[in-house]
């Protein structure tokens, strides 16, 4: 398990009629990493941008190279 902090920058735009915004602000996050076998594992994390804005994703990491049972 971990938490981050740091900053963080967004730029928006698009051509449907929003307003284009350009923000720096905090960012908080949480996440967890569960190690499958040395060569893949599985993760989410959750992160919080200034308060309005948040990211939620899951993945699955493959691990390339020398592990260090291999060494």
């Amino acid at each position: 398990a971990y938490a981050s902090i740091g900053l963080a920058a967004l730029s928006t735009s698009s051509s449907a009629s929003i307003q284009q915004e350009n923000s720096t602000g905090l960012k908080v996050g949480l996440g967890y990493t569960v190690f499958l076998n040395e060569d893949w594992s599985a993760r989410m994390d959750y992160h919080q941008f200034s308060g309005d804005s948040a990211l939620l994703s899951i993945g699955l990491n493959r691990y390339f190279g020398p592990t260090s049972g291999n060494q």
